[in-house]
C-alpha cells in the first residue's frame, strides 16, 4: 500500500531532515539520478496514488523558469483490516 510517507521511505527522521519538501514531490532526480520520492523498493511513489485534488502553483521562479509546485487539497489514507470473526464484528 503507498501511503505518503513512503516519499521518505516510511522515515519519518527523513521527512524531519527534508530540506525542500515541495522538491520531494517534484520528484526531480538529483546529480547522482536518485529520485526522492523513491520508496524502500526504489519506486516511484505516484502522487495521484497518494495526495487528491492536486493543482499546480506556479509562484515559484527558478533556473529552469517558472517551476509548478504541487499544492494538494486531500490526503489518502488506506486502513487495512482482517477478514475473520473478531475484525468482523469491529468492522
Amino acid at each position: 500500500m503507498t501511503s505518503p510517507l513512503d516519499y521518505w521511505k516510511k522515515n519519518q527522521t527523513l521527512l524531519n531532515q527534508d530540506p525542500d519538501l515541495q522538491k520531494t514531490l517534484l520528484c526531480i532526480a538529483d546529480v547522482n539520478n536518485k529520485l526522492p520520492c523513491a520508496d524502500q523498493n526504489g519506486i516511484p511513489v505516484m502522487q495521484e496514488a497518494v495526495l487528491g485534488g492536486i493543482t499546480c502553483e506556479y509562484n515559484i521562479k527558478g533556473a529552469l523558469g517558472k517551476q509548478c509546485v504541487p499544492s494538494a487539497k486531500a490526503l489518502m489514507v488506506t486502513y487495512l483490516l482482517n477478514n475473520d470473526h473478531f475484525s468482523g464484528e469491529a468492522a
